[in-house]
Protein backbone atom coordinates (compact mmCIF):
# COMPACT_ATOMS: atom_id res chain seq x y z
CA UNK A 1 0.00 0.00 0.00
CA UNK A 2 1.49 3.39 -1.19
CA UNK A 3 1.74 6.19 1.43
CA UNK A 4 0.67 9.75 0.08
CA UNK A 5 3.32 11.54 2.65
CA UNK A 6 2.32 14.87 0.68
CA UNK A 7 -1.25 14.40 2.12
CA UNK A 8 0.33 12.88 6.05
CA UNK A 9 2.17 16.52 6.05
CA UNK A 10 -0.48 17.93 5.20
CA UNK A 11 -2.50 16.82 7.89
CA UNK A 12 -0.27 16.59 10.29
CA UNK A 13 0.75 20.56 9.56
CA UNK A 14 -3.27 21.60 9.97
CA UNK A 15 -3.17 19.47 13.77
CA UNK A 16 -0.11 21.51 14.30
CA UNK A 17 -1.77 24.89 13.02
CA UNK A 18 -4.76 23.81 14.95
CA UNK A 19 -3.13 22.96 17.61
CA UNK A 20 -1.46 26.36 18.14
CA UNK A 21 -4.65 28.29 17.49
CA UNK A 22 -6.73 26.44 19.99
CA UNK A 23 -3.88 27.51 22.50
CA UNK A 24 -3.82 31.05 21.30
CA UNK A 25 -7.37 31.37 21.12
CA UNK A 26 -7.76 30.68 25.11
CA UNK A 27 -5.34 33.67 26.23
CA UNK A 28 -7.21 36.15 23.79
CA UNK A 29 -9.45 38.73 24.81
CA UNK A 30 -13.11 37.40 23.20
CA UNK A 31 -13.43 39.05 19.45
CA UNK A 32 -14.94 38.42 16.68
CA UNK A 33 -12.94 37.70 13.51
CA UNK A 34 -13.24 35.46 10.46
CA UNK A 35 -10.44 32.92 9.60
CA UNK A 36 -10.09 29.90 7.05
CA UNK A 37 -9.31 27.03 7.57
CA UNK A 38 -7.89 24.72 4.90
CA UNK A 39 -8.90 20.84 4.99
CA UNK A 40 -7.71 17.49 4.13
CA UNK A 41 -9.37 17.60 0.40
CA UNK A 42 -7.88 20.80 -0.32
CA UNK A 43 -11.79 23.02 0.52
CA UNK A 44 -12.06 26.09 2.55
CA UNK A 45 -14.28 26.27 5.38
CA UNK A 46 -14.85 30.24 6.56
CA UNK A 47 -15.39 30.25 10.43
CA UNK A 48 -15.74 32.55 13.32
CA UNK A 49 -12.62 32.80 15.88
CA UNK A 50 -14.32 34.15 19.46
CA UNK A 51 -11.65 34.05 20.70
CA UNK A 52 -11.62 33.27 24.28
CA UNK A 53 -14.96 31.33 24.12
CA UNK A 54 -14.10 27.74 24.04
CA UNK A 55 -17.65 26.73 24.59
CA UNK A 56 -18.22 27.84 20.37
CA UNK A 57 -21.41 29.84 21.51
CA UNK A 58 -20.50 33.62 19.60
CA UNK A 59 -20.13 36.22 21.20
CA UNK A 60 -21.50 36.66 24.45
CA UNK A 61 -23.99 39.43 25.55
CA UNK A 62 -20.88 40.51 27.98
CA UNK A 63 -18.94 41.66 24.91
CA UNK A 64 -22.03 43.98 23.97
CA UNK A 65 -22.33 45.73 27.15
CA UNK A 66 -18.33 46.01 27.63
CA UNK A 67 -18.27 47.85 24.45
CA UNK A 68 -21.63 50.03 25.11
CA UNK A 69 -19.84 50.90 28.38
CA UNK A 70 -16.93 51.57 26.95
CA UNK A 71 -17.95 53.59 24.27
CA UNK A 72 -21.20 55.40 25.60
CA UNK A 73 -21.73 54.83 29.22
CA UNK A 74 -18.08 55.66 30.16
CA UNK A 75 -17.44 59.04 28.16
CA UNK A 76 -21.07 60.54 29.40
CA UNK A 77 -19.66 59.41 33.11
CA UNK A 78 -16.49 60.99 32.68
CA UNK A 79 -17.91 64.39 31.50
CA UNK A 80 -20.28 64.59 34.33
CA UNK A 81 -19.00 63.09 36.74
CA UNK A 82 -15.00 63.97 37.09
CA UNK A 83 -15.29 66.93 39.96
CA UNK A 84 -16.00 63.80 42.07
CA UNK A 85 -14.95 60.55 40.22
CA UNK A 86 -11.10 61.28 39.60
CA UNK A 87 -7.75 60.21 41.30
CA UNK A 88 -6.97 61.31 44.29
CA UNK A 89 -3.88 63.23 42.98
CA UNK A 90 -6.11 65.40 40.87
CA UNK A 91 -7.54 66.68 44.62
CA UNK A 92 -11.42 66.29 43.56
CA UNK A 93 -13.95 68.42 45.20
CA UNK A 94 -14.98 65.18 46.60
CA UNK A 95 -13.09 61.79 46.54
CA UNK A 96 -15.74 59.72 45.63
CA UNK A 97 -15.30 55.39 44.63
CA UNK A 98 -13.72 55.11 41.03
CA UNK A 99 -15.26 52.03 41.18
CA UNK A 100 -17.47 53.36 38.60
CA UNK A 101 -14.53 53.96 36.10
CA UNK A 102 -13.83 50.45 35.75
CA UNK A 103 -15.99 48.34 34.20
CA UNK A 104 -16.33 44.89 36.01
CA UNK A 105 -16.82 47.12 39.11
CA UNK A 106 -19.69 49.37 37.49
CA UNK A 107 -20.98 46.47 35.96
CA UNK A 108 -21.42 44.69 39.56
CA UNK A 109 -23.88 47.65 40.56
CA UNK A 110 -25.40 47.40 37.49
CA UNK A 111 -26.53 43.85 38.04
CA UNK A 112 -27.60 45.05 41.57
CA UNK A 113 -31.30 44.94 41.16
CA UNK A 114 -34.11 43.88 39.24
CA UNK A 115 -34.71 46.58 36.52
CA UNK A 116 -33.64 49.01 34.09
CA UNK A 117 -34.49 51.58 36.10
CA UNK A 118 -34.18 49.48 39.47
CA UNK A 119 -30.55 48.83 39.98
CA UNK A 120 -27.20 49.95 42.82
CA UNK A 121 -25.75 51.57 39.54
CA UNK A 122 -29.00 53.63 38.45
CA UNK A 123 -30.44 54.08 41.82
CA UNK A 124 -27.48 56.02 42.62
CA UNK A 125 -26.87 58.10 39.39
CA UNK A 126 -30.49 59.32 40.09
CA UNK A 127 -30.32 59.94 43.67
CA UNK A 128 -33.14 57.53 44.43
CA UNK A 129 -30.28 55.77 46.88
CA UNK A 130 -28.85 59.20 48.00
CA UNK A 131 -25.56 60.90 45.55
CA UNK A 132 -23.67 63.32 46.57
CA UNK A 133 -23.67 64.53 42.81
CA UNK A 134 -27.73 64.64 42.62
CA UNK A 135 -29.83 63.22 40.26
CA UNK A 136 -28.26 63.39 37.10
CA UNK A 137 -31.56 61.96 35.48
CA UNK A 138 -32.49 65.27 33.10
CA UNK A 139 -34.99 63.42 30.87
CA UNK A 140 -32.88 63.71 27.59
CA UNK A 141 -32.85 61.33 25.48
CA UNK A 142 -28.85 61.26 25.07
CA UNK A 143 -28.23 61.67 29.16
CA UNK A 144 -26.47 59.62 31.58
CA UNK A 145 -29.59 57.55 33.06
CA UNK A 146 -30.82 56.66 29.71
CA UNK A 147 -27.42 55.10 29.09
CA UNK A 148 -27.46 53.65 32.23
CA UNK A 149 -31.07 52.18 30.89
CA UNK A 150 -29.93 50.97 27.50
CA UNK A 151 -26.25 49.20 28.95
CA UNK A 152 -28.70 47.30 31.49
CA UNK A 153 -30.74 45.91 28.07
CA UNK A 154 -27.12 45.22 26.65
CA UNK A 155 -26.20 42.91 29.41
CA UNK A 156 -28.67 41.24 30.60
CA UNK A 157 -30.35 40.68 27.62
CA UNK A 158 -33.80 42.03 28.68
CA UNK A 159 -36.15 44.39 26.95
CA UNK A 160 -37.99 46.34 29.68
CA UNK A 161 -38.13 46.70 33.45
CA UNK A 162 -39.37 44.36 35.72
CA UNK A 163 -42.07 47.06 36.05
CA UNK A 164 -43.72 50.45 35.18
CA UNK A 165 -46.15 52.22 36.92
CA UNK A 166 -44.73 52.57 40.81
CA UNK A 167 -44.07 55.20 43.68
CA UNK A 168 -42.46 55.33 47.05
CA UNK A 169 -43.56 56.75 50.66
CA UNK A 170 -39.81 58.12 51.35
CA UNK A 171 -40.09 59.93 54.84
CA UNK A 172 -42.75 60.81 57.03
CA UNK A 173 -41.28 63.93 59.22
CA UNK A 174 -41.31 64.38 63.12
CA UNK A 175 -44.35 67.59 61.63
CA UNK A 176 -46.29 64.59 60.15
CA UNK A 177 -45.18 66.04 56.26
CA UNK A 178 -45.16 62.76 54.10
CA UNK A 179 -43.00 63.02 50.79
CA UNK A 180 -42.85 61.16 47.94
CA UNK A 181 -43.26 60.10 44.38
CA UNK A 182 -45.35 58.10 41.81
CA UNK A 183 -44.59 57.62 37.88
CA UNK A 184 -44.69 55.52 35.06
CA UNK A 185 -41.47 55.64 33.49
CA UNK A 186 -43.34 54.51 30.28
CA UNK A 187 -45.73 57.62 30.31
CA UNK A 188 -43.67 60.10 31.91
CA UNK A 189 -45.72 62.38 30.87
CA UNK A 190 -48.22 61.19 33.19
CA UNK A 191 -49.05 62.65 36.89
CA UNK A 192 -50.74 60.30 39.32
CA UNK A 193 -53.66 61.01 42.22
CA UNK A 194 -51.74 59.48 45.94
CA UNK A 195 -54.54 58.01 48.43
CA UNK A 196 -53.73 58.54 52.33
CA UNK A 197 -55.22 55.74 54.41
CA UNK A 198 -54.50 55.14 58.14
CA UNK A 199 -54.57 51.19 59.96
CA UNK A 200 -55.31 49.54 57.15
CA UNK A 201 -55.50 49.39 53.28
CA UNK A 202 -57.80 51.05 50.80
CA UNK A 203 -60.46 49.16 51.67
CA UNK A 204 -60.23 48.65 55.25
CA UNK A 205 -58.41 51.58 56.47
CA UNK A 206 -59.29 55.08 57.63
CA UNK A 207 -59.11 57.14 54.50
CA UNK A 208 -57.19 60.93 55.67
CA UNK A 209 -56.67 62.56 52.09
CA UNK A 210 -54.94 62.70 48.67
CA UNK A 211 -52.54 64.81 46.88
CA UNK A 212 -51.33 65.05 43.22
CA UNK A 213 -47.56 64.12 42.59
CA UNK A 214 -46.85 66.65 40.42
CA UNK A 215 -44.57 68.54 42.61
CA UNK A 216 -40.73 69.45 41.98
CA UNK A 217 -38.60 67.03 43.60
CA UNK A 218 -37.16 63.54 43.74
CA UNK A 219 -38.71 62.14 40.57
CA UNK A 220 -37.56 58.33 40.21
CA UNK A 221 -35.27 58.72 37.97
CA UNK A 222 -38.31 59.72 35.90
CA UNK A 223 -38.44 62.68 33.56
CA UNK A 224 -41.24 65.50 34.86
CA UNK A 225 -41.97 66.89 38.06
CA UNK A 226 -43.59 63.14 39.89
CA UNK A 227 -43.05 64.58 43.34
CA UNK A 228 -45.68 64.98 46.47
CA UNK A 229 -46.06 66.06 49.88
CA UNK A 230 -48.73 65.98 52.16
CA UNK A 231 -49.18 66.64 55.99
CA UNK A 232 -51.10 64.03 58.00
CA UNK A 233 -53.94 65.36 59.71
CA UNK A 234 -53.07 67.37 63.91
CA UNK A 235 -55.60 64.90 64.88
CA UNK A 236 -53.56 61.77 64.34
CA UNK A 237 -50.39 63.79 65.95
CA UNK A 238 -51.17 62.61 69.60
CA UNK A 239 -48.29 60.71 70.54
CA UNK A 240 -50.39 57.30 69.71
CA UNK A 241 -48.86 54.94 67.39
CA UNK A 242 -50.45 54.60 63.64
CA UNK A 243 -49.74 53.15 60.62
CA UNK A 244 -49.39 54.33 56.86
CA UNK A 245 -50.63 53.15 53.48
CA UNK A 246 -50.38 54.70 50.41
CA UNK A 247 -51.63 54.03 46.93
CA UNK A 248 -50.99 55.76 43.22
CA UNK A 249 -54.61 55.86 41.36
CA UNK A 250 -54.22 54.47 37.82
CA UNK A 251 -57.57 54.29 36.63
CA UNK A 252 -59.66 52.05 38.83
CA UNK A 253 -56.40 50.42 39.86
CA UNK A 254 -54.93 50.77 43.51
CA UNK A 255 -50.89 50.31 43.06
CA UNK A 256 -49.65 50.41 46.68
CA UNK A 257 -46.19 52.69 47.46
CA UNK A 258 -43.29 50.61 48.51
CA UNK A 259 -42.28 52.50 51.89
CA UNK A 260 -45.83 51.43 52.98
CA UNK A 261 -47.65 50.34 55.52
CA UNK A 262 -45.29 52.57 57.27
CA UNK A 263 -45.91 53.19 61.25
CA UNK A 264 -45.58 56.44 62.88
CA UNK A 265 -45.75 58.01 65.91
CA UNK A 266 -46.38 61.99 65.53
CA UNK A 267 -46.36 65.51 68.31
CA UNK A 268 -48.31 68.49 67.76
CA UNK A 269 -46.13 71.05 68.92
CA UNK A 270 -48.00 72.60 72.39
CA UNK A 271 -48.60 76.27 72.69
CA UNK A 272 -46.30 76.29 76.02
CA UNK A 273 -43.41 74.90 74.37
CA UNK A 274 -44.19 76.89 70.96
CA UNK A 275 -44.15 80.09 73.17
CA UNK A 276 -40.99 78.91 75.50
CA UNK A 277 -39.12 78.44 71.89
CA UNK A 278 -40.03 81.80 70.20
CA UNK A 279 -39.20 83.37 73.62
CA UNK A 280 -36.74 82.07 75.03
CA UNK A 281 -34.60 79.31 73.10
CA UNK A 282 -34.26 80.73 70.14
CA UNK A 283 -32.51 84.02 71.07
CA UNK A 284 -30.30 81.77 72.55
CA UNK A 285 -29.45 79.68 69.40
CA UNK A 286 -29.83 82.60 67.51
CA UNK A 287 -26.82 84.24 69.13
CA UNK A 288 -24.38 80.52 69.59
CA UNK A 289 -25.69 78.60 66.82
CA UNK A 290 -26.35 80.30 63.65
CA UNK A 291 -23.25 79.86 62.06
CA UNK A 292 -23.57 76.39 61.33
CA UNK A 293 -27.87 76.07 61.77
CA UNK A 294 -31.18 77.79 60.24
CA UNK A 295 -32.72 78.41 63.39
CA UNK A 296 -36.23 76.40 62.79
CA UNK A 297 -38.46 75.44 65.36
CA UNK A 298 -39.75 72.46 63.03
CA UNK A 299 -36.21 71.10 62.77
CA UNK A 300 -35.56 70.98 66.47
CA UNK A 301 -38.59 69.71 67.31
CA UNK A 302 -37.77 66.83 65.15
CA UNK A 303 -34.51 66.86 67.60
CA UNK A 304 -36.10 67.15 70.60
CA UNK A 305 -38.68 64.43 70.06
CA UNK A 306 -35.62 62.04 69.25
CA UNK A 307 -36.51 59.58 70.56
CA UNK A 308 -40.18 59.73 71.23
CA UNK A 309 -41.13 60.07 74.90
CA UNK A 310 -43.05 57.04 74.03
CA UNK A 311 -39.38 55.38 73.36
CA UNK A 312 -37.57 56.53 75.99
CA UNK A 313 -37.05 60.29 75.54
CA UNK A 314 -36.78 62.56 78.42
CA UNK A 315 -35.78 66.33 79.24
CA UNK A 316 -31.99 65.15 79.62
CA UNK A 317 -32.11 62.40 76.87
CA UNK A 318 -32.90 63.40 73.49
CA UNK A 319 -31.00 64.78 70.44
CA UNK A 320 -31.50 68.30 70.97
CA UNK A 321 -30.18 68.43 74.58
CA UNK A 322 -27.72 66.42 73.74
CA UNK A 323 -25.62 67.32 70.37
CA UNK A 324 -24.22 70.61 71.74
CA UNK A 325 -22.62 68.67 74.79
CA UNK A 326 -20.64 66.99 72.11
CA UNK A 327 -21.98 64.09 70.70
CA UNK A 328 -25.62 61.82 70.35
CA UNK A 329 -25.82 58.69 69.56
CA UNK A 330 -22.41 58.07 68.44
CA UNK A 331 -22.67 61.16 66.08
CA UNK A 332 -20.27 63.94 66.94
CA UNK A 333 -21.34 67.59 66.88
CA UNK A 334 -18.98 69.46 64.65
CA UNK A 335 -19.55 72.63 67.50
CA UNK A 336 -18.16 70.84 70.31
CA UNK A 337 -19.47 71.25 73.32
CA UNK A 338 -21.10 74.30 74.14
CA UNK A 339 -23.07 73.63 77.19
CA UNK A 340 -20.16 72.65 79.52
CA UNK A 341 -22.46 70.77 81.45
CA UNK A 342 -25.93 69.56 80.91
CA UNK A 343 -27.39 72.10 83.05
CA UNK A 344 -26.24 75.08 81.78
CA UNK A 345 -26.90 77.22 79.20
CA UNK A 346 -28.20 76.47 76.34
CA UNK A 347 -28.86 72.62 77.65
CA UNK A 348 -30.37 74.15 80.69
CA UNK A 349 -33.14 75.80 78.48
CA UNK A 350 -33.41 72.71 75.62
CA UNK A 351 -34.45 71.03 78.97
CA UNK A 352 -37.11 73.17 80.31
CA UNK A 353 -38.72 73.47 76.58
CA UNK A 354 -38.83 69.54 76.73
CA UNK A 355 -40.92 69.44 79.91
CA UNK A 356 -43.27 72.47 78.92
CA UNK A 357 -44.36 71.07 75.35
CA UNK A 358 -44.28 67.23 76.96
CA UNK A 359 -45.26 67.61 80.65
Amino acid sequence: MKVNKAKIGLVLSIGIILTLFTHCDALLEKTVSEIELVNVDGSVTSAKNTGGNSSGSGPSIDVTGETYFQSTVLPKIQNKCVACHAPLFENPVIAAPLSIISYTSAKTLLLDGVAQDDNAFYNKVSNRSGHTGGNLCDGSSDGVCEAVKTWWIKETGRQNSASTISGEVMAIADSGRITGWAADPNRSQDQFDIEFYINGDNNSGIFIGSIFANQIGYNGGVSGNHAFSYTIPEQYKNGMSYTLYAYLINGNNYVQLSGTPRTFTLYTPSSAGMAYFQNTVRPILNNRCVQCHVISHDQFFSSLVNPKPSAGGSATNNEMVRMPLGAFNGKSHPGGNICGNINSSPCREIQEWWRRQFQ
